[in-house]
């Protein structure tokens, strides 16, 4: 994923990736572009980035990969969708998060990842129930629901790596194989799972024997504490100190234990 943000010659008319050549026919000036999906018009470049957002919302929670993004959405190519995922990263609205490789101690760039709003905000504007009130939110499905509780949870991990000072929030990690799969892998030894009903420490009994140095935050409906494993609400921990939960300095652990 490109870190810089895509910027545009006000006399450029190219389709390549980083510009739309309906840009100019808006008459609007803006700090980067639309990328172009075969048409020069700014109508079908909003149809295109729609696109993107309702594949965003489906697939949720869900890992996948710029071309089957690219595919869903009715894109060009995967080169296309990389332009409109860096938009939104740009614009706030969204992160990427890849898989973390225990045994090399860092992400793995080149699997499908994960795409969280961490700007509910927008996640709930362009949602496709069109949500515009708590009994709107209430009647989704609990599949979708959850969707909402992770992406809070993403948004708050990002609005504390941004005060911390951290280079890139917009970059996460999430661990997964066939039997187990943890949702952010936060720092060195911290991660966090998000589960929209009732939690307890014997469904993670075999987080500890997978990561014995590791500290996990199990965030659910009940409140709990079992040696490394921890239970609490969406309502803690968004209120909670974050120097004493997520990336606390006291875990020295990493997740090269695996």
């Amino acid at each position: 994923m490109p870190d810089k943000p895509i910027h545009r010659s006000p006399s450029a008319e190219s389709t390549s990736p980083g510009s739309s050549p309906g840009s100019r026919r808006c008459g609007r000036p803006r700090f980067g572009s639309l990328p172009a999906s075969g048409s020069t018009s700014c109508r079908s470049s909003r149809a295109a980035l729609l696109g993107v957002f309702e594949c965003l919302q489906r697939f949720g929670g869900t890992p996948v990969g710029q071309a089957k993004l690219a595919r869903e959405a009715g894109l060009a190519n995967n080169t296309v969708a990389a332009g409109y995922i860096e938009l939104l990263m740009d614009l706030l609205c969204v992160a990427t998060a890849h898989p973390w490789d225990a045994s090399k101690g860092r992400v793995n760039r080149r699997r499908p990842c994960k795409f969280h709003f961490i700007n509910t905000l927008v996640a709930v504007a362009w949602h496709p129930a069109r949500i515009r009130s708590l009994d709107d939110y209430r009647a989704l499905p609990a599949e979708e629901r959850a969707k909402f509780a992770e992406w809070l949870v993403a948004q708050e991990l990002w609005r504390r790596a941004a005060v911390r000072g951290e280079e890139t929030p917009e970059q996460m990690a999430f661990w997964q194989t066939g039997d187990h799969e943890i949702d952010f892998v936060t720092a060195p030894g911290a991660a966090v799972e998000v589960k929209l009903g009732s939690t307890n420490p014997l469904e993670f009994a075999w987080f500890p024997k997978t990561f014995s140095r590791s500290h996990l935050i199990a965030i659910g409906k009940d409140r709990w504490a079992a040696g490394s494993l921890e239970g609490m609400t969406l309502e803690d921990f968004l209120l909670a100190d974050p120097a004493t939960t997520v990336g606390r300095e006291a875990v020295q652990a990493n997740w090269v234990d695996a």
